[in-house]
């Protein structure tokens, strides 16, 4: 049976739970835009903007062709576990950007973090379409 949606009542409450944990993630993500980044590596390291400006485009590009990447992953691995072996790793490597002195060191691991930060959104798209059944 459907609701008025077009949702069937079996799969509301799924929907309901995975949209929840998507909001907070998304949320959580929207603190690291790159001018936060950019302002960070300027007072703590003293980078200029264009050589910052440089590094995150480098990202951006490492991120994108990651997300491409990432179905292979999903196919060898599996959804769920490739958002998990993914989203927190990349996590993981932005907080040590915060502990480290080492601009180089920083910079590497903010590529680490880019490298693998968007394969979990494939798999997550993966992931829902099998959790929830069509009608």
């Amino acid at each position: 049976m459907l609701t008025c949606t077009g949702i069937r009542k079996e799969n509301l409450s799924t929907i309901i739970t995975l949209s929840a944990l998507f909001a907070v993630d998304a949320f959580a993500g929207a603190f690291i835009v790159q001018s936060f980044l950019s302002y960070y590596y300027e007072k703590e390291y003293g980078l200029k903007f264009n050589s910052i400006g440089g590094a995150l485009f480098l990202c951006n590009i490492v991120s994108g062709i990651s997300g491409v990447l990432s179905s292979k992953l999903v196919d060898r691995i599996g959804a769920m576990a490739t958002m998990i072996y993914t989203h927190l790793p990349s996590n993981i490597f932005l907080l040590f950007i915060a502990f480290t002195s080492n601009p180089d060191i920083s910079l590497l691991l903010l590529l680490g973090r880019f490298c693998i930060s968007q394969m979990d959104v494939p798999a997550r798209q993966t992931y829902v379409s099998m959790v929830v059944s069509s009608g």
